[in-house]
């Protein structure tokens, strides 16, 4: 990324309207998971030229990130203005739609890149999200099943399948989905480490949930939700100074929760 971001940088020396450029750095940044950062460079991207359409969807994508779902839904929709049968785009914004909870009009645009392109993996992951959020959940485990076969290291999609899976209390095809999560996984594997630590924590298993979201924040220091995991972890098991340890450092990522300054008062009893 610092090479990349170097060359980048350098481009924009000679001719800083170079689109192509300010998208690089905004994808540098993004993949870092600096959004505000690379919101700036893809801005800067479709100011250039407003019919940037990869621009467009990956400033969608990071406004996404940033929880900014209108303005996310947007770009998205502009994009698809300019390339209308982009199965791609319509699974992004249904994306959107359905954190909105607007589920009949996510599976709409779902639909729609399914008749457009019957192998995008992601197609059926989405849908099955949404069957999982209404809580159909054989309909859920039938979509993601789907999704597996076409892409058999889907690591989000064993995940997603997992919950399903112990919703209809089968936790030993759970826990199966979660572990081939773990040996599949290779972009942020402290995900996969944190839901397996959820799935043992539920099952009353507090030693391998610590395990898990210790390998969890080892992979990514700064992911707040595996030390807040940690922590209560280890107060279940009676590790208080360990536990206040973890209850410390995730406080120094979210200061204001008080979720967080009440588990350490707890634990100063």
């Amino acid at each position: 990324y610092d090479a990349a971001r170097i060359m980048f940088q350098r481009a924009l020396s000679v001719n800083p309207d170079y689109k192509e450029a300010n998208y690089g750095l905004g994808m540098v940044y993004g993949y870092q998971n600096k959004y505000d950062v690379a919101l700036r460079y893809m801005s800067r991207a479709v100011e250039i030229d407003d019919k940037f359409l990869t621009g467009w969807k990956w400033r969608g994508i990071v406004n996404d990130e940033l929880g900014d779902f209108e303005t996310a839904l947007s770009d998205f929709s502009t994009a698809i203005s300019l390339d209308p049968s982009n199965d791609d785009l319509y699974v992004r914004r249904a994306r959107v739609l359905r954190k909105q909870k607007s589920y009949d009009v996510a599976l709409q645009d779902l639909f729609l890149a399914e008749d457009f392109n019957l192998k995008n993996h992601r197609i059926p992951f989405y849908i099955g999200q949404i069957y999982l959020d209404l809580a159909q959940f054989e309909n859920a485990i039938n979509e993601f099943g789907k999704a597996i076969e076409m892409d058999g290291n889907y690591v989000e999609a064993f995940i997603a399948r997992a919950g399903a899976f112990e919703a209809l209390g089968n936790s030993d095809d759970s826990l199966n989905d979660l572990n081939s999560a773990i040996a599949k996984v290779s972009y942020r594997p402290e995900l996969a480490f944190r839901a397996r630590a959820n799935y043992f924590d539920r099952m009353g298993n507090p030693q391998a949930a610590a395990n898990n979201v210790k390998t969890a924040r080892e992979a990514n220091p700064r992911d707040a939700d595996a030390w807040l995991g940690e922590a209560r972890s280890l107060q279940q098991l009676s590790q208080i100074e360990l536990a206040k340890i973890a209850i410390n450092e995730y406080l120094k990522l979210k200061p204001q929760s008080s979720e967080a300054k009440e588990l350490k008062e707890a634990l100063s009893k």
